[in-house]
């Protein structure tokens, strides 16, 4: 049995064996250190790749727009890259097992039986709803833009497209996770890490908080407006703020039980670390800091995930080693509630409010598309449109871009299989640290293992009434906890039955795994580096679309001019570079008919569309090019304009036949095709 100290934690002097020492700040960060200086260059930059993912990625909004997608690839490749060339550097070369290969393997098979191009017979079996529903495309009449029959399971390939990247780089960076995690020793630093991450925001959240101009960091404009009222961070939403503070709350409390136990005196020792006291007082302010920035994000499911995130690890900590750990206990409940009572009122105000919060319409709406499409839902990303299919009363005030459930908009996307597959996942990810815990003899292994386990429950728990599997930042923390968890169970399974999951590799072995990441860390740069083309038209014209109406009907005649024309560049110019995007397809289908419309009541004879409509079809020409002819005449150049804005709801529909509203831009134009 390892010495334990008053606190019950193992207290091995692990860390000054001469080959396994590593220098050490005063806050407990490690720096791995190696004989080659190849070598370790290649170890510090997987680090920088992992690692840097908790602050690059984050920091771009959570991960959540294409130019995330980028950073997310990027530090992926970077850590497998660097991780397989070290490996085939090394003497000693080793894989490491998950015993989750069949999961990432059945989503990623999910995703690709979605993009595949289908027979209709098959189609049909598969999801005979699509036929059902968009009859327009199985029609042997059908419409010109429909220029063929629909031949894949996703109602918007492209939006299925730029998901894959997302999948493939969260494959690499778990994966990439469990080699780097070779010792318990790098277990316990990568925890650091997790709860550093979140508190340098936490911190930075507040700074915001208190000193906001209204922009991002003070620096940045974006479409949706920062709220000033919470907390959010460097997110857009303030719960999915509350999630990644609540993925780094149970390692901030490992971080604090494990300082304060080496700062006490063990049996074998005379003194305690001199170090160790400065870092128990560090850990425990960023603690504090970290439970009032969650506090005042004034999230419901954020607040019940950090409750999980707390409760889990001092539970775990009183079971293993009783009163004696009940002063530190004692000491993080005074941090946890004295700070946290800063915004707790306001916190159980919304709690105390009655009503779904706009949830339950489209829970609902989302439980019957999965029922629709059951076998492999709608596509990934095709919620925005998908929704709607089944939403009782139509989102005037507001837009549903997500279901507000990880389960179910999984369910509606991917079917229920893939929901078998996320539920699975979860499964999974908690039976490693569940397993280690009630096995395990080591309290030092225990206390990480609890670290592991809250973090993974609370966003579990999350999850079920929000969509926080959707935001990238929070699922990358997540699944460095997964590893984590991972990993403890596996390296208990050594100790007590000697499987070892790590096994040889030869350089071929290794070569052969090198090229394999090299095309799919080629694919995912590749197919994120194409979603963001057209970034900043996107963004340009959502912050002049978003804008309030009262501040647009202000604007002088000379202004308002420029901003349509702005508005509409910017429509054209991102639909021209995002020719699979149905929406901004479908927006710059509408600038177009409105710019028409406002030339058109600048003209010497000024007419409507709905006008010209009437008058072409009360002429009642014998041909449609007569037709044609005579309202080119009438609209001279502006004729463009209704040619251009055909052309792009035409490539709305092609994208995805969920924009129901491309089919209205076209059903307003077709006078044009044919004026009977």
């Amino acid at each position: 049995m390892p010495p334990v100290n008053e606190s019950g934690l193992d207290m091995t002097d692990r860390h000054h064996r001469p080959h396994r020492s590593r220098p050490r700040t005063s806050t407990g960060f490690e720096f791995a250190a190696a004989p080659m200086p190849a070598t370790s260059l290649l170890i510090h930059l997987t680090d920088l790749g992992l690692v840097g993912s908790l602050w690059l990625v984050t920091g771009w909004f959570g991960g959540r727009t294409p130019m995330g997608h980028v950073l997310l690839c990027l530090c992926a490749c970077l850590a497998a890259g660097a991780w397989t060339l070290h490996q085939l550097g090394s003497a000693e070369r080793r894989w490491t097992r998950s015993g989750s290969e069949l999961l990432w393997l059945s989503a990623l098979l999910i995703v690709g039986l979605q993009l595949a191009q289908i027979p209709t017979n098959w189609l049909e079996q598969l999801s005979p709803r699509l036929v059902e529903l968009f009859p327009v495309w199985f029609d042997n009449a059908r419409p010109a833009f429909a220029q063929s029959s629909w031949q894949t399971l996703s109602l918007a390939p492209g939006a299925t497209l730029q998901g894959l990247p997302v999948l493939l780089a969260y494959a690499l960076l778990f994966f990439t996770a469990l080699q780097r995690l070779q010792t318990q020793e790098d277990i316990e630093q990568y925890l650091r890490w997790i709860a550093a991450a979140a508190a340098s925001w936490a911190a930075l959240s507040l700074l915001q908080f208190a000193f906001h101009n209204g922009k991002y960091f003070w620096l940045f404009e974006t479409p949706v407006a920062l709220n000033v009222t919470t907390t959010t961070g460097p997110f857009t939403n303030r719960n999915h703020f509350a999630q990644f503070l609540a993925l780094g709350l149970a390692p901030l409390v490992w971080c604090v039980l494990s300082a304060w136990s080496q700062a006490q005196p063990v049996a074998h020792a005379r003194r305690s670390n001199s170090n160790s006291a400065q870092t128990a007082v560090f850990w425990c302010l960023a603690l504090a800091v970290t439970v009032i920035a969650g506090v005042l994000t004034l999230s419901r499911g954020g607040f019940v995930a950090m409750a999980c995130a707390l409760g889990v690890p001092v539970l775990v900590t009183l079971r293993t080693s009783g009163f004696r750990q009940a002063w530190v206990v004692v000491l993080i409940g005074a941090v946890v509630f004295g700070t946290g009572s800063l915004g707790l009122d306001q916190l159980m105000s919304r709690f105390a409010t009655k009503g779904d919060n706009g949830r339950w319409p489209i829970w609902t709406a989302n439980w019957q598309v999965a029922c629709d499409f059951p076998w492999l839902g709608t596509g990934v990303g095709t919620h925005i449109n998908a929704h709607q299919l089944h939403l009782a009363t139509p989102a005037i005030d507001r837009e549903y871009t997500h279901a507000e459930s990880s389960f179910l908009q999984v369910a509606s996307e991917t079917g229920f299989l893939g929901l078998a597959v996320a539920i699975a996942a979860v499964l999974f990810v908690l039976s490693g640290p569940l397993r280690t815990i009630s096995a395990s003899s080591q309290p030092g292994r225990v206390s990480c293992a609890a670290a592991v386990l809250g973090g993974l429950l609370g966003n579990a728990v999350h999850a079920v009434a929000d969509f926080i599997w959707y935001v990238p930042s929070c699922m990358v923390m997540a699944l460095f906890l997964a590893a984590c968890g991972v990993r403890l169970h596996q390296l208990l399974r050594e100790e007590l039955l000697g499987r070892v999951a790590s096994q040889p590799a030869s350089f071929a072995g290794w070569a052969l795994r090198a090229g394999s990441m090299a095309v799919v860390g080629l694919l995912c740069l590749m197919l994120s580096a194409s979603g963001a083309q057209g970034e900043s038209h996107v963004w340009q014209y959502h912050q002049l679309s978003w804008q309030s109406e009262s501040r647009v009907n202000s604007l002088d005649e000379l202004d308002r001019e420029s901003y349509e024309r702005d508005k509409a560049q910017a429509a054209i110019a991102a639909a021209r570079i995002r020719p699979d995007d149905s929406r901004m397809q479908l927006a710059a289908a509408r600038v177009c008919l409105r710019q028409f419309e406002r030339a058109m009541q600048k003209s010497e004879a000024p007419m409507t569309l709905i006008e010209l409509r009437d008058a072409t079809i009360a002429s009642q020409f014998e041909t449609p090019e007569a037709a044609r002819e005579w309202v080119m005449k009438v609209a001279g150049k502006r004729w463009k304009l209704l040619q251009a804005s055909q052309r792009f709801a035409e490539r709305a529909a092609q994208a995805s036949p969920l924009e129901g509203r491309a089919y209205l831009v076209l059903a307003e134009l077709a006078f044009l095709q044919d004026p009977s």
